[in-house]
């Protein structure tokens, strides 16, 4: 909203396919001072001139800034909707917290005048975070109900078994990806590329591996892992801007025989692959490779 040739509040934001709707408080313009309420898929209507929601989309908590319901509108109309606790679609069993009220802000001191300076263009505006969305995937969920906006994604062990290929790379805004034990058991590649947000990935134990427990924690020759390990299936992690650490579990990727590569990672402290003491027999005869990764304190 623009008063003169001075921008005094911001209504809402368009990204792509993504609107996101603020608080209507009068001294928006900075970044810090806006209050998203709302952010999801719209349309324009022509014939009315306005944005009309359209799609699915989220309702924000102005206090705690997550989501709070999600909801399936059409041409500026809720169809469906189901609520959200902290983020998740299924309430925790933990109590939460009552926020504590907010301090009254003491009366700013009247400024002396000023003249008034000559109007300067608008920055451009930073693109907005969206609020932390979590989501769970069991045995029983579709990837296509999985929000492009989820920002920790966890799935659950013995899950995703019959699923041959795993693309996680348009979830762009993933900050945390927590794999259990036994999963992806037929998927062949796994390669991250550029989810410059995200910090932590943990896999759990015997996950993207078809071999059984007894082949793996048993001593074999070269020849005997050879035959049972795969070039075909590879290991990727590439140009993750933030990325802290990666943590596998023993016997995980224990039949990738390809290529083992690690690139671009220049956040990266910490690699820890099986258990120290223990034949993990993870990545048996893959390729090991390491470029521009600089601040490892932990293997």
């Amino acid at each position: 909203m623009w008063k003169g040739n001075k921008l005094v509040e911001i209504i809402r934001k368009i990204e792509g396919t993504i609107m996101i709707e603020f608080k209507r408080s009068g001294n928006n313009t900075i970044a810090s001072n806006r209050i998203p309420l709302y952010v999801g898929e719209f349309v324009y209507d022509e014939s009315k001139e306005s944005f009309l929601r359209n799609g699915r989309g989220y309702w924000i908590d102005e206090e705690t800034r997550i989501a709070t319901r999600e909801v399936e509108w059409k041409d500026g109309v809720e169809v469906s909707g189901r609520d959200l606790y902290d983020g998740w679609y299924t309430r925790s069993t933990t109590p939460k917290p009552k926020p504590k009220p907010k301090p009254k802000p003491k009366p700013a001191p009247m400024p002396a005048p000023a003249p008034a300076p000559a109007p300067a263009p608008a920055p451009a505006p930073k693109r907005e975070e969206p609020a932390p969305l979590r989501f769970s995937v069991t045995g029983s969920t579709k990837w296509t109900d999985v929000s492009l906006q989820v920002t920790d994604l966890k799935i659950s062990s013995n899950c995703c078994n019959d699923l041959n290929a795993l693309d996680l790379n348009r979830f762009e805004w993933l900050r945390s990806i927590e794999i259990g034990d036994e999963c992806f058991g037929s998927v062949e590649t796994f390669k991250i590329d550029g989810l410059n947000r995200l910090k932590n990935l943990t896999i759990g134990k015997n996950s993207f591996n078809k071999l059984e427990k007894e082949f793996l924690s048993n001593g074999h020759s070269d020849t005997e892992w050879q035959q049972n390990s795969k070039q075909c299936k590879s290991f990727h992690i590439l140009n993750c801007e933030s990325l802290e650490s990666i943590q596998i579990g023993e016997y995980s990727f224990g039949d990738f025989g390809g290529d083992f590569e690690l690139k671009n990672l220049p956040q990266l402290q910490s690699i820890q692959i099986g258990t120290i003491g223990s034949q993990s027999t993870n990545f048996y005869g893959s390729s090991f490779v390491i470029r521009g990764i600089d601040m490892i304190l932990n293997i």
